[in-house]
């Protein structure tokens, strides 16, 4: 089951959000996200193949410092919850750039 807009807006309508299946073939957006990336004809949220380019191009843009206190944050989330293995799928320039520079000082584990 994919969620959709609705269900993705009943959490926020003021922050966007996505989330992309594990294929990578398709995403959820809620409307907000749906409104950064000019993409208001969607009527369920579904976003699928090259159009979700659209989507990660429309994310707002941050420094290699703000993007290794997110993935730090989020490590320590997965690992409050007992998770032990995240997959990064979509990686932009600067996560790439960060990934290699950066790598042990967000103590992550590269396989």
């Amino acid at each position: 089951m994919k969620p959709t807009k609705d269900f993705l807006d009943a959490i926020s309508k003021d922050v966007p959000i996505c989330v992309t299946r594990s294929c990578g073939h398709s995403m959820s957006c809620n409307t907000k996200a749906l409104q950064l990336a000019s993409m208001n004809e969607s009527k369920d949220g579904i976003v699928e193949e090259m159009d979700i380019n659209v989507v990660h191009e429309a994310w707002p843009k941050v420094d290699e410092s703000t993007l290794i206190d997110y993935i730090q944050k989020g490590i320590a989330c997965a690992n409050a919850f007992g998770v032990t293995t995240v997959m990064i799928f979509y990686l932009s320039a600067t996560a790439m750039n960060c990934r290699s520079i950066h790598l042990k000082s967000c103590h992550i584990r590269k396989r």
